[in-house]
């Protein structure tokens, strides 16, 4: 396919990503990939399979390169594709919790190069799109995840996310706040037996503590006090019209070069609040991978919150201790009773052979100012140790 879009085209050392152009049916397929709803208290999760909620860059593997849902070729170097297995996968592209903005820099920019090996292919999925994009929905999805588990056992750069099966709400509840104290994002569910969707589908639902949405920026607010003339919040607008101000969250960098007006962007918040709008909103990143117009056209306006005063109330007296299951091969959660050493043993085991769990930064890597924080705290530790009075 002449014309298929390179993701930051032109900067950096071109020769890590070469240019595929005869995968049109890879592109269609990459906006066809399985999307999440969100769970609701009203479905039961017991027998459903969980999985982590990965905060990573979603990406379709095509056995040759890997796409947007845009249907933009991410500029893998050619190492990095010679490590992943000649079949289609649905996964994420991923470098750590709470490190979307750093994978998204990553995998977005051609000169990248050896900053790949901070990257893992988490796959959660393994659809078989060549030839039948508009109709392929494959086995069960047990079936699905024994393939999965064969096609990278071997593979040094793709993992298949681990899950287990939901023993019911209490279950759910203690993994999800186990996960969320390890800093994860959530949870997902995915139903028992289910084929593959195209597009939203009740059969994948994401559980989570805080909620986010996507918006578009309307206009900046300016700031005042020590933000004064920078950008002190940005005027956001949903899909069905919401309109409100989110500064928290902007990096000093975000206030002095803002998403561009027009841009989207994703937003993370506690609740909806009675009037339907989002309470304490937070900023998370600029979304260039998301195509507006249609994602204005899926969205689903979320239902007003009305609560109802009750006398008869229920409230949870203890939960059964789940079983804690785990995988070399796969990211499981780990008992946080565990002590920090086999913590990172458990860790080093989910990654592939010869990968360190989180390889210590080069210092051409690191700005002067995160230099000197490191430098500062290994002072105040230093300092820590002599046991002043």
């Amino acid at each position: 396919a002449s014309g298929v879009k390179m993701i930051e085209e032109g900067k950096g050392n071109g020769a890590h990503a070469e240019r595929i152009r005869d995968e049109t049916w890879a592109i269609r397929a990459s906006s066809k990939l399985l999307l999440a709803e969100k769970w609701n208290e009203r479905i039961d999760p017991k027998d459903w399979w969980i999985s982590e909620k990965l905060d990573g860059v979603r990406a379709f593997w095509s056995g040759r390169a890997f796409y947007s849902r845009s249907g933009n070729q991410f500029p893998a170097p050619d190492w990095f594709k010679e490590k992943m297995p000649n079949v289609e996968l649905d996964g994420e592209l991923w470098c750590g919790r709470r490190m979307f903005r750093t994978g998204l820099g990553i995998v977005r920019n051609p000169g990248s190069g050896k900053l790949w090996e901070y990257i893992s292919f988490l796959v959660f999925d393994c659809p078989e799109f060549r030839d039948k994009v508009n109709s392929w929905s494959g086995p069960p999805f047990e079936q699905r995840m024994k393939r999965l588990e064969e096609i990278t056992k071997d593979s040094s750069a793709c993992i298949a996310v681990g899950m287990v099966k939901c023993e019911g709400r209490a279950h759910l509840e203690n993994e999800l706040q186990k996960v969320m104290s390890m800093g994860g994002e959530g949870l997902m569910l995915r139903q028992p037996g289910s084929k593959y969707a195209h597009g939203r589908s009740d059969t994948l639902l994401k559980v989570k503590k805080f909620q986010d949405e996507e918006a578009e920026v309307m206009r900046y607010q300016d700031g005042k006090g020590k933000y004064a003339g920078l950008v002190g919040a940005l005027a956001l607008r949903t899909p069905d019209g919401r309109e409100f101000l989110c500064g928290s969250g902007l990096t000093d960098k975000d206030r002095k070069e803002p998403p561009p007006i027009g841009s989207v962007v994703t937003f993370r918040f506690t609740e909806l609040m009675n009037n339907g709008y989002p309470r304490f909103p937070v900023f998370v990143a600029r979304r260039t991978d998301i195509d507006w117009a249609k994602y204005c056209s899926e969205y689903s306006k979320p239902k007003k919150h009305n609560p109802i005063l009750k006398r008869q109330k229920s409230i949870l007296y203890g939960i059964k201790t789940p079983k804690i299951f785990s995988d070399k091969r796969s990211l499981s959660l780990i008992d946080e009773k565990q002590s920090k050493e086999k913590i990172e043993e458990a860790i080093k085991d989910t990654l592939p052979e010869g990968r360190a769990a989180f390889p210590p930064p080069k210092i051409e890597d690191l700005t002067e100012a995160k230099v000197k924080q490191m430098k500062l705290k290994q002072l105040k530790d230093s300092l820590k140790s002599l046991d002043l009075p």
